[in-house]
């Protein structure tokens, strides 16, 4: 299995955290761990990966691995969008749906 240290991951393989926390977050050839996955999609989120940005900033949304928050998710969605990650620009639409700029619920929600 992966342990704790991914050298890919370390030596700044783009992809190699984003990849790593998919695998622990469906439990592909390794248990299934959110909170591991969480762990790395913010190595990867930290180093600049759009997708890690947006997986992360699901996890804060649904609360996976993570605590949930969806100020924190929104943030996320926001630096993966800016980063030209078309899924966090349709997240945060639907989000925005739900909240505010800010992470407040909108009312009625």
């Amino acid at each position: 299995g992966v342990g704790c240290s991914d050298p890919a991951a370390d030596l700044g393989n783009q992809d190699a955290p984003e990849d790593l926390g998919d695998l622990y977050q469906d439990g592909v050839g390794v248990a299934k761990d959110e909170a591991a996955a969480a762990g790395w999609y913010r190595k990867g989120a930290d180093r600049g990966d759009g997708h890690a940005m947006n997986s992360l900033a699901a996890c804060y949304w649904k609360g996976q691995g993570i605590g949930k928050s969806p100020r924190d998710a929104i943030t996320w969605w926001k630096k993966a969008a800016d980063a030209g990650n078309d899924h966090a620009k349709h997240n945060l639409q639907m989000a925005f749906g739900k909240f505010d700029e800010s992470g407040a619920p909108r009312a009625g929600n």
